[in-house]
């Protein structure tokens, strides 16, 4: 904030515009020099801040002057990683949760190429539209996108070919007979995909009655949903964005519980509903890369065998979610083996994003742990890890706890952090303290322990890693 302060200073000498007091009148046209000067600087800000993850003390600071009820949220102008372009497909993603504290740390989210653009997401997207990213972007950032996910035809939009009835028309032109469409028929198409999609949007916000974790409290919605699903894979196209909200929806009506919370029904009707609402997330993943890739799924196909390259954005956000509710399943391990015999493409697009994961929530993080041991792969590793830290400490959000400050003090050594305790079952996460190993323990660690401890066994087996102290 300094360097913006002094920009502003430096403008209005260079402008010749007087600083503001308090006291005195001010010319009109020296008003709106200096506003307009004040709004160019603060678009300047808005346009190259990033949301940070508040310090100990700044959440302090902020809890206090803030009215009750306001999340503490900062934002931060960087020298060198502001100047990073956005795209709405970046290439890199990006996160201020490390162990340097009040830094952001640029990952690749796929090989750059010599001489390529660092490109970075300001927003988060879910396979919407490109005019509703304008408009975001529009509203947030004051500026409208031209990168090449923009500037191509928009699959999340694009409806069945009347002609051929074998392709879609993403660019008001059939990519497979290259024929132009009917301009009544085109727009009696568009106008029903706007109407299906309006009604999945209309279902997704609606207040769910307080018997919506059973199938039976919300049967005529849900099935409404997977009508409206079916609809669209034949009438529009397997990618478009009236399937995705639709699936949104649907996945939230059959789970509607939190994922920090343990599944408190456990009968098979339960189990199987929250099959289908994690089948669902792993299908909006893959609707996310094939919206990225510009791939229409022909013939509304509900899967996609082609290997997309990875999203960074958004598409983390939804593995982790699709993670969460295959974690919470009776027996995950299962599933994902009946996943990999239906559709291999599915498991694969999903372990390709734990190692991103690892980099946003790091190594150790149990949720990247559980994954990677579900999905059978190896250590999971972050290029800027750091040393260890309290597994307990950082779900709580004691980003800089380190060592056995019995608690994660601010400002606790490298030196100290070695003498972290590991657990006794798995001997994969670290703890300053008993009281902060029980903590974790009863909320979290307790659910995937054994998992872990004999995917460490297996891994240790082969070399991957070694043991050490335990707690």
């Amino acid at each position: 904030m300094a360097d913006i302060e002094a920009e502003l200073e430096a403008r209005a000498r260079n402008a010749d515009v007087p600083p503001m007091h308090a006291s005195g009148s001010r010319k009109p046209a020296m008003q709106d020099s200096t506003w307009r000067l004040v709004y160019e600087i603060c678009s300047m800000a808005n346009f190259n801040s990033h949301a940070i993850e508040p310090l100990p003390w700044q959440r302090e600071r902020l809890e206090r002057t803030l009215p009750p009820g306001l999340p503490p949220e900062v934002s931060a102008v960087f020298r060198v990683a502001s100047k990073a372009a956005h795209a709405c497909v970046p290439n890199c993603l990006s996160t201020t949760c490390n162990p340097c504290g009040g830094c952001i740390s640029y990952y690749a989210a796929h090989p750059i190429a010599a001489g390529d653009l660092v490109t970075i997401a300001y927003k988060k997207w879910d396979a919407q539209q490109t005019l509703e990213r304008w408009a975001k972007l529009a509203r947030s950032k004051d500026f409208v996108c031209a990168c090449a996910q923009c500037a191509g035809p928009d699959v999340t939009c694009g409806v069945r070919c009347l002609l051929c009835a074998d392709a879609v028309d993403a660019a008001w032109r059939c990519d497979a007979c290259g024929a132009a469409p009917d301009r009544a028929r085109l727009a009696a198409q568009l106008a029903q995909a706007e109407r299906m999609e309006a009604r999945a949007r209309a279902l997704a916000d609606a207040h769910l009655p307080p018997d919506a974790s059973t199938i039976g409290g919300a049967a005529k919605q849900i099935a409404e949903l997977r009508g409206t699903m079916a609809r669209a894979r034949a009438e529009l196209c397997g990618t478009h964005n009236a399937l995705s909200v639709a699936a949104f929806a649907l996945a939230a009506l059959l789970d509607p519980q939190s994922p920090s919370e343990p599944c408190a029904d456990t009968s098979d009707a339960a189990d199987a509903q929250l099959q289908e609402a994690a089948a669902l997330r792993l299908l909006r993943l893959g609707l996310e890369e094939c919206a990225a890739a510009g791939c229409a799924r022909l013939h509304g196909a509900a899967r996609c065998a082609r290997v997309h390259a990875v999203v960074a954005g958004g598409a983390t956000d939804l593995a982790r979610a699709a993670l969460e509710t295959i974690g919470r399943l009776r027996d995950p391990g299962a599933f994902i083996q009946q996943q990999r015999q239906e559709d291999p493409t599915e498991v694969a697009r999903l372990a390709r994003y734990v190692p991103l994961l690892a980099c946003l929530l790091g190594a150790r993080n149990n949720e990247v742990l559980a994954a990677a041991a579900l999905l059978e792969l190896p250590l999971p590793r972050c290029a800027d890890a750091g040393p260890p830290r309290c597994a307990a400490c950082l779900r709580e959000g004691r980003c800089d706890a380190r060592s056995g400050s019995g608690g994660g003090a601010a400002g606790s050594s490298t030196t100290a952090a070695v003498a972290l305790l590991k657990c006794g079952g798995c001997g994969l996460q670290a703890y300053c303290s008993r009281g902060c190993q029980r903590r974790h323990w009863k909320r979290c660690h307790k659910a995937v322990c054994s998992k872990l401890a004999a995917w460490a066994g297996r891994l240790e087996g082969s070399g991957s890693i070694s043991s050490s102290g335990t707690m």
